[in-house]
């Protein structure tokens, strides 16, 4: 940390940076304590790391939870001088004595105030959620920011993302998932947006790298919309999917085996499941997984004109969620939204490709019997027809 209180109550700021001298005479004469724990805290002077604070062994100080590395501390003195480029008069470590946090920069914006978290290592996902809730509750809005580092990009448009990584997803004004990161090594901002996940770890996203200088803070508040990924490039993956889900079946209770108990096999599923809908990241299991479980439970074995409620798919997918079949995301940033809603999404996307017909806000039709392909070629036939169909619904 870049700040500490002295004993005369003072706190000394180590930026805009002193000489060494006058710190080592500080170091000499004077001693520390963290303004959250008011435990003593060492003043380092070394010459391969930039001088901070830091606690001692042992500390129970939450401020002590991550072993603040380099690239955490560089990260954060960046992201203030890029807030003081942008004359927002922004604070290194303000404390703040009501709700005993502090984040790593403060800054007031169009009359609102902004405490700007940069994470670099994992945290428990309840403390984050904390943390931003003790923000919000002194009127404070909060900026999570990953470290760069994290980012795994596996293509242009895909990326691998950690459950960790996940903790960071918002959902912008245009609707849209993102995640903001910053790489202090090369001062490079980095957008995922419009985040799609494919499996439980890769994702489609539209990545963007902005230099240092040239990042503004609306593309924080505000990223915009864009394409991400093509219906060939969305078929692709859930093919490879279906034959990886085949190739890895182990257990007796696993979706295959219980696709093969109903005579169905998962590369001959209608062309309507597996496909995008904008909050499947507030689920961890794939669209292809949550999607084949609805089928089973809902759709397959109805008849043409049955009748079926949203609480029905509700208790369904609550008992699947209670055997482990299917996991919901953590996502301590977006505990405002229903894990339900890409569940309904889903249903309006079946209403659009004329699979379902709504009754009203709580009753489904099933407008005809579902037809399952009885081979590979009738499968692949009617997956061409259908992306064609309703690509540019699908494909945000």
């Amino acid at each position: 940390m870049f700040s500490a209180v002295q004993k005369d109550g003072k706190t000394l700021y180590l930026f805009p940076r002193h000489s060494r001298k006058w710190l080592q005479e500080k170091k000499q004469n004077e001693e520390f304590f963290c303004p959250e724990c008011k435990e003593k805290v060492v003043l380092k002077l070394g010459r391969q790391r930039m001088e901070h604070f830091a606690h001692q062994k042992g500390t129970h100080c939450t401020e002590g939870f991550e072993r603040e590395s380099d690239y955490h501390m560089s990260g954060k003195l960046q992201l203030y001088q890029w807030l003081e480029e942008k004359k927002l008069n922004p604070v290194l470590e303000p404390y703040y004595p009501s709700i005993r946090q502090r984040p790593d920069v403060a800054f007031f914006h169009e009359q609102k105030s902004y405490a700007l978290e940069f994470q670099c290592s994992a945290i428990p996902p309840d403390l984050m959620e904390k943390r931003t809730k003790q923000y919000r509750r002194i009127q404070s809005s909060v900026l999570w920011i990953l470290g760069g580092k994290n980012i795994n990009r596996k293509g242009e448009r895909k990326v691998a993302l950690t459950n960790f990584d996940y903790f960071f997803a918002a959902k912008s004004p245009a609707g849209s998932w993102f995640i903001p990161a910053y790489c202090p090594a090369a001062k490079i901002f980095i957008l995922l947006n419009n985040l799609t996940p494919i499996t439980t770890k890769n994702a489609f996203a539209n990545l963007s790298i902005i230099p240092f200088h040239q990042f503004t803070l609306e593309r924080l508040f505000a990223p915009s919309h864009k394409y991400s990924f093509s219906s060939e490039e969305w078929k692709r993956e859930i093919r490879s999917q279906k034959l990886n889900l085949q190739m890895r079946c182990r257990k007796p209770h696993d979706l295959v085996h219980e696709l093969y108990s109903l005579g169905l096999n998962i590369s001959l599923l209608p062309p309507f499941i597996g496909i995008p809908v904008r909050s499947a990241i507030l689920l961890e299991s794939p669209p292809l997984i949550w999607q084949t479980y609805l089928f089973m439970d809902h759709l397959f074995s109805r008849k043409a004109g049955e009748i079926f409620t949203v609480n029905d798919i509700f208790h369904g997918f609550a008992r699947r969620l209670d055997e482990g079949m299917l996991h919901a995301r953590i996502l301590p940033l977006a505990s405002d939204y229903s894990q339900l809603t890409p569940i309904m999404e889903y249903l309006h996307v079946l209403e659009k490709v004329r699979v379902l017909e709504s009754l009203n806000t709580n009753t489904f039709k099933l407008i005809q019997k579902v037809e399952v392909p009885d081979h590979v070629v009738r499968q692949q036939n009617l997956e061409e027809q259908f992306y064609k169909q309703y690509e540019k619904m699908l494909f945000f």
